[in-house]
C-alpha cells in the first residue's frame, strides 16, 4: 500500500478507516453525501463546477449542496470517511494522495494531469498564494522560486499543473514567513517548502493548513505573509487589497469506496447526487446500463 502523509493516516486511524474496513459489503443502497465546509475553497470550486451554485436576486451566491450532506473539515477527513463507508461519495485534490478510495472517470474522462493539460478533464482549479501590500525579501524570493522552472517541476510531480517556467534568480534573504490556508494546497505548498529550503536555509517558513477563507482573513489580519486558496478570490476579497498569484491547476477528483462497482459518473448525475434529486446507487446502477 502507498505510504501516505502522516495528517491523512492520522485521520484514517482516528475515523476507524482501516484497509480492513475498506470494501465493506454494500447493504444500504441510500448513497452518503460527503462535501467540505462552507469556508473550502474545494467545495467552492466543485459546487461552480457541478452547477451547485445559484445566484441570487441580490447578487450573493447559494450553494445548492443537500442540507443532509456530512461536512467534513479537511482533505485527509474526506478520504478517510468515503474510505470508511462503501455508500460514500466525496471529492478531492487530485494532488491529495489516496490510494484507499475509488476516483471515477466522469463524462468518461479520468482525471488525470495529462487529460487537463489537454482539455478533456475540465473540472479543475487554479491554485493561489495571495498577499497583501509590499513583501519581505523572503517572501518575495520564496514566491519567485514557487513560480519559476523549478516550483513547475515540483507540481508536476505532485499531480498538478505547473504554469510558471520562469527562470529563478537566487536572492539569499533570511527572515521568516508564515503561510496559511486551504487543506488541499498544503501538500503542494510543503512541497515547495522543502525543494526552498535546501536553496535558502536562512528563511524559516511555517506552514499552516486552515481553509481558503481563513487563508485570506490570516494575510488580512497581518497573521500570516501568504495564503493559500484553492479558488479564485472573490470581487469582495480583490477591493480589500490582497494580490492573487497563481501558483499550480488542480484537478478535483470525485472518489467513492473502493468497494462500489461503479467507474463511471456523468457530470449531470454528480449534480444530482449533491443537489439531493439522486438518494439511492440503485438509480445510478439502472441509468448506467
Amino acid at each position: 500500500m502507498t505510504k501516505l502523509p502522516l495528517f491523512i493516516a492520522a485521520a484514517i486511524i482516528l475515523y476507524g478507516c482501516t484497509s480492513d474496513s475498506v470494501g465493506a459489503s454494500n447493504n444500504n443502497d441510500v448513497i452518503t453525501v460527503i462535501s467540505r465546509e462552507d469556508g473550502s475553497g474545494t467545495r467552492m470550486a466543485f459546487s461552480e463546477l457541478f452547477g451547485l451554485h445559484q445566484r441570487n436576486n441580490d447578487g450573493t451566491i447559494s450553494d445548492l449542496t443537500a442540507e443532509y450532506s456530512a461536512v467534513t473539515n479537511s482533505a485527509a477527513v474526506m478520504m478517510a470517511s468515503v474510505a470508511g463507508n462503501p455508500n460514500a461519495i466525496g471529492y478531492l485534490s487530485l494532488g491529495t494522495p489516496c490510494s484507499l478510495v475509488k476516483t471515477v472517470s466522469i463524462d468518461n474522462v479520468s482525471s488525470t494531469v495529462e487529460n487537463i493539460k489537454n482539455g478533456s478533464y475540465r473540472f479543475c482549479r487554479p491554485f493561489i498564494a495571495v498577499t497583501l501590500g509590499e513583501q519581505s525579501e523572503a517572501v518575495k524570493d520564496f514566491l519567485s522560486f514557487i513560480t519559476s522552472e523549478q516550483g513547475c517541476s515540483i507540481a508536476e510531480k505532485n499531480s498538478f499543473v505547473g504554469i510558471n517556467d520562469s527562470e529563478y534568480i537566487k536572492n539569499f534573504s533570511k527572515g521568516e514567513i508564515t503561510v496559511s490556508g486551504s487543506s488541499s494546497v498544503v501538500l503542494l505548498m510543503q512541497k515547495f517548502k522543502d525543494a526552498y529550503k535546501i536553496i535558502n536555509p536562512d528563511v524559516k517558513i511555517t506552514v499552516q493548513q486552515s481553509d481558503s477563507s481563513s487563508g485570506i482573513a490570516a494575510v488580512l489580519d497581518g497573521v500570516s505573509d501568504i495564503g493559500m486558496i484553492s479558488r479564485p478570490p472573490t470581487e469582495n476579497e480583490l477591493e480589500k487589497g490582497i494580490m492573487p498569484t497563481t501558483i499550480a491547476i488542480d484537478g478535483i477528483a470525485v472518489i467513492i469506496n473502493r468497494s462500489n462497482n461503479i467507474d463511471n459518473l456523468t457530470s449531470e448525475q454528480i449534480r444530482k447526487i449533491y443537489s439531493g434529486e439522486t438518494t439511492c446507487w440503485r438509480e445510478i446502477t439502472a441509468e448506467n446500463q
